[in-house]
């Protein structure tokens, strides 16, 4: 996760510089949230899928500080503490809320031996929280969207100019 994160963080910070904010918090937290299908393929004989859940994890880089530069930008320069103090407070809050909800939710599926069988995949009360955690959060970064960010590139143009970008660095082969 921290091989992925640590080139993510400077990678992001110069897209968001360039390009704005919003577009890269919003197919950031679509990426992480995509961590989710490994932990449900995830069984004690195929370990490995938990490689992916955590090179994808290594998005909430790009996460953070998408997320971060947009709240500063749009919190007013003079007076932006109540800002930082409720974008981390309140999604702390939420987080540890859930977290508790699943909790009882999750004793409660196990004590009505919620269960069945796909094939030879067995899908429990586990991983019924796997997937609605999953689509949790794939539909709560639809909360971005009606943001308004001033000074940032539409998201065709961003993806234009990465394609091109990405085009240019291909290496041409020599005449001869």
């Amino acid at each position: 996760m921290h091989l992925v994160n640590i080139p993510l963080s400077a990678l992001s910070g110069c897209l968001c510089d360039r390009f704005g904010n919003k577009w890269f918090l919003f197919w950031g937290a679509i990426d992480v949230s995509f961590a989710m299908p490994f932990w449900l393929l995830e069984t004690p004989k195929q370990w490995w899928w938990l490689c992916g859940a955590y090179v994808l994890w290594g998005g909430f880089a790009m996460v953070n500080i998408a997320g971060q530069n947009l709240m500063l930008k749009l919190a007013p320069r003079s007076d932006n503490t109540a800002h930082m103090d409720l974008f981390r407070q309140v999604g702390g809050l939420l987080a540890g809320a859930s977290g508790l909800l699943d909790g009882l939710w999750i004793s409660r599926l196990r004590d009505s031996d919620f269960g069945f069988e796909v094939g030879v995949y067995h899908f429990g009360s586990f991983q019924l929280l796997f997937v609605v955690s999953w689509f949790g959060r794939v539909i709560a970064v639809f909360w971005v969207l009606p943001i308004t960010e001033p000074g940032a590139k539409r998201f065709g143009r961003v993806a234009e100019t990465l394609s091109r970008w990405r085009r240019s660095r291909k290496v041409q082969p020599s005449p001869g």
